[in-house]
């Protein structure tokens, strides 16, 4: 690796102490994105990284995480077998080129956040939002279905988006008035509203996508039969994978 990616891809932590893992799984992890990941003065946490720990802990796997500047780096590192798993992936089939999917471990809902002008004017959907002039910011790699890929890779509307990888700074735009609507997991939108405040913004109440959420894994650790035990556990810890999202999101949470 060269010394400008190495300086890139920072080791925040292990799950054993120094010395005693001989080959961790390299856990890839880019922005904030509460309540599934929290990092705070190095330390990472937050409802995904629960997960992953109760997972490779009860395969009798160690792990550290590896911290990278984006969804798009992350994704670029896991192609190369520079990472091992990412977290919190959505299929798309052209994903599969990059690593493979374990079953899925959670599910998620994403809305759209606008103004309380945005929802006074009564717009349906996305479309009908940029249609009418009204700008985006979204997360920078991501994938919320084919009719979302579809608008935002349309020229017409390119001067009106932007993309912005950390979901604090994507809010606080929308808070200002610097952007009119953002793309959010349901649960993240949820805790943005309520740590900073959220009088003039609001949940629309189109569901943009419904879908279940897989772990992506190098095709080179796919390989080593490291796959089989993830899904493995992932199908013995159901219940405490449930019981953790229910405690920290309610009991609604599927």
């Amino acid at each position: 690796m060269c010394v400008g990616k190495f300086l890139l891809i920072i080791l925040l932590f292990s799950s054993t102490a120094f010395g005693q893992c001989t080959n961790p799984i390299r856990v890839g992890v880019n922005s904030e994105w509460p309540p599934y990941i929290s990092i705070e003065n190095d330390h990472i946490s937050g409802l995904d990284m629960a997960i992953i720990t109760l997972l490779l802990e009860s395969m009798g796997r160690c792990f550290d995480y590896v911290r990278l500047p984006s969804a798009g780096r992350s994704m670029n590192e896991l192609r190369a077998g520079r990472i091992d798993l990412l977290s919190g992936v959505s299929f798309a089939a052209y994903r599969q080129d990059i690593g493979q999917f374990s079953a899925p471990y959670r599910q998620e809902i994403v809305r759209l956040v606008v103004s309380e002008r945005v929802q006074a004017s009564a717009l349906a959907d996305l479309q009908a939002m940029l249609q009418s002039g009204l700008t985006l910011v979204y997360t920078p790699g991501a994938y919320y279905g084919e009719e979302v890929e579809t608008l935002v890779q349309q020229s017409r509307y390119q001067q009106q988006i932007q993309t912005v990888s950390e979901p604090v700074k994507r809010y606080l735009m929308l808070k200002a008035g610097r952007a009119d609507v953002t793309i959010e997991d349901e649960q993240v939108a949820k805790h943005l509203l309520s740590e900073y405040g959220g009088a003039q913004l609001v949940l629309h109440p189109k569901v943009v996508s419904a879908q279940p959420i897989h772990f992506l894994i190098s095709h080179q650790l796919s390989n080593t039969g490291f796959m089989r035990e993830l899904n493995q556990a992932i199908e013995a810890q159901q219940q405490a994978i449930t019981a953790l999202l229910q405690n920290q999101l309610g009991a609604a949470h599927p």
